[in-house]
C-alpha cells in the first residue's frame, strides 16, 4: 500500500530523533504511527527507516521513492534552520490575547472546539479552490503537484478539493498557506474562503502566524508546535 505523505513525515521525523538507535526503537515508531491513525507492518517501517538512513549517508538512493527524498530534504532543513527559539516565544507572549471569539469581526460566526484550535466563519467571498488557483497564479505555480508536494499533502486529497468533493480541514488550508508562501493577510483570505480564520486569540495560531510572517518552512512550524505540546500541522488528515 502506498505511503501517505503524512506517514513519510512521521517516520522521517522519528528517524532524525533516533539516528543512533532506530533499529532497536522500531516499536516506538509503530506506536507513533498508530497514535496518528496509521497502521504498518514492522518490516515496512524498518525498510522506510533504512531508506532515510541511506539517504543521509549517501547510499541507497535508487531504493528511496521521490516522496521519501522530498520528506528527507525538508526534514534535513530543520538541522540548518537559522532562527532563535526565544524570538518566537517573545512574539507569542506579546501577541497572544486570550479572548472570546466574539471579539473578532462581527460578520463572522465562529465556533471553537473544546481544544480551542478551530475557528469557523461564514464570510466566504470566493469559493475555496478558486482562491487557491488565484494564489497559484500569483506565485507562478503552474502544476498542482508542485503545490501539494510542498504542502506535504497527498494527491488524492488535493484532487478531492479541486473537484469539490470534500471541504478541506483547517490545518490543511494552513499547510497550503505555507506552501504558497503567504503572509498573514493573504493567508486569511485563503482561510476565509474555506470557512476559517487565523487569530491571535488562539495561542497555537500565534506560532503559525509568526511562521507565516517569517517565511518559515512548514516543517519548521510543525516542529515548533510539537515542541510546545500543540498538535502538529502534519498528521493523518484526509480532508
Amino acid at each position: 500500500m502506498r505511503w501517505a505523505m503524512e506517514e513519510e513525515y512521521l517516520v522521517g521525523r522519528f528517524y532524525f530523533g533516533h539516528k543512533s538507535d532506530w533499529e532497536r526503537s522500531i516499536p516506538m515508531a509503530l506506536e507513533t504511527l498508530r497514535d496518528n491513525g496509521f497502521e504498518r507492518e514492522e518490516s515496512s517501517v524498518r525498510a522506510k527507516l533504512f531508506n532515510f538512513q541511506s539517504l543521509e549517508i549517501g547510499g541507497g538512493l535508487n531504493h528511496a521513492s521521490s516522496q521519501t527524498r522530498t520528506v528527507f530534504l525538508r526534514l534535513s532543513s530543520l538541522l540548518d534552520k537559522g532562527y532563535k527559539r526565544e524570538e518566537i516565544n517573545q512574539y507569542v507572549r506579546s501577541h497572544y490575547k486570550e479572548s472570546s471569539a466574539n471579539s473578532l469581526a462581527p460578520q463572522n460566526s465562529i465556533y471553537k472546539t473544546s481544544c480551542n484550535y478551530f475557528l469557523y466563519t461564514r464570510n466566504r467571498e470566493k469559493p475555496f479552490f478558486d482562491t487557491v488557483v488565484i494564489f497559484m497564479d500569483k506565485k507562478g505555480i503552474t502544476k498542482d503537484s508542485d503545490l501539494y508536494n510542498e504542502a506535504l499533502i497527498n494527491r488524492g486529497v488535493f484532487s478531492d478539493w479541486r473537484c469539490g468533493r470534500k471541504r478541506p480541514s483547517r490545518d490543511n488550508v494552513i499547510r497550503l498557506c505555507f506552501a504558497l508562501g503567504l503572509k498573514l493577510n493573504d493567508a486569511n483570505t485563503l482561510m476565509m474562503s474555506a470557512g476559517y480564520i487565523l487569530s491571535t486569540s488562539i495561542e497555537r495560531d500565534c506560532y503559525i502566524i509568526y511562521g507565516l510572517e517569517q517565511g518559515w518552512d512548514l516543517v519548521w512550524v510543525d516542529e515548533e508546535l510539537r515542541n510546545h505540546k500543540f498538535p502538529g500541522l502534519i498528521s493523518n488528515d484526509l480532508a
